[in-house]
């Protein structure tokens, strides 16, 4: 049988969970980490990698891009709202400093990433350097 708690014990365990986020730097919200945020999806084609990343309220200034030796490094900061500066019962959205790094390969062209930014979503592309193409072999 399950009982249903009190609210007042809610409420308790939610102010409970809200000063630890404030005194450990909020690394104590729900599921998300450092790890998992921001989203990402990379793609690889024939010709090229994509890395897809959702970055909602991040100013693109805020955004750094490098790439070396195979890895790209995408890392930024998203400020923190006004809103959730209030008391909250529930608190998902994420903010603060993120780094990510991807090994994607060594045989990128360099000279070929490009990265945009539209409505929250940062888009890069790399070209694959022509020795790391698919290469079709003729029969005679």
């Amino acid at each position: 049988m399950y009982r249903v708690m009190n609210r007042s014990l809610f409420n308790e365990l939610f102010r409970l969970r809200n000063e630890m986020n404030e005194a450990f730097g909020n690394h104590c919200v729900s599921h998300y980490n450092k790890y998992s945020y921001p989203y990402t999806n990379i793609y690889s084609s024939e010709e090229n990698y994509k890395i897809v990343m959702l970055l909602p309220g991040v100013e693109p200034e805020k955004v750094n891009i490098s790439y070396q030796k195979g890895s790209i490094t995408i890392s930024g900061e998203k400020p923190i709202d006004v809103l959730d500066k209030k008391d909250y019962i529930r608190k998902e959205r994420v903010y603060g400093t993120f780094s990510r790094t991807y090994t994607v390969s060594n045989s990128i062209d360099p000279n070929t990433i490009n990265a945009e930014y539209k409505e929250g979503i940062l888009t890069i592309t790399m070209n694959k350097a022509e020795e790391a193409k698919p290469k079709k072999i003729n029969i005679n």
